[in-house]
């Protein structure tokens, strides 16, 4: 499921990274031909926990958890980058 994950987004989807939200919707507005597109910060949590704040055996037992959630999200992130200095030149 992971090597299809990877293939769909190289091959089919345009997609964007969280934490890089304005610069993703710059992307879906210029690929879906959206008009001017206003953020507007709504509902933002406060209370979430910094991951300094919990302990390494916890950390360390997410990650594993997570494993091929974090690869394809490194994968994501290394495509993300690769587009946006595409796209500047």
């Amino acid at each position: 499921m992971l090597e299809q994950a990877k293939y769909n987004l190289l091959h089919y989807y345009t997609f964007g990274i969280q934490a890089r939200f304005a610069e993703s919707l710059e992307i879906f507005s210029k690929h879906l031909g959206w008009s001017q597109i206003q953020i507007v910060a709504e509902n933002v949590g406060t209370n979430k926990p910094k991951s300094s704040n919990i302990n390494q055996p916890t950390l360390h037992l997410i990650a594993e958890q997570n494993l091929l959630d974090i690869e394809l999200y490194q994968f994501a992130k290394q495509l993300f980058e690769e587009g946006q200095k595409t796209s500047r030149t």
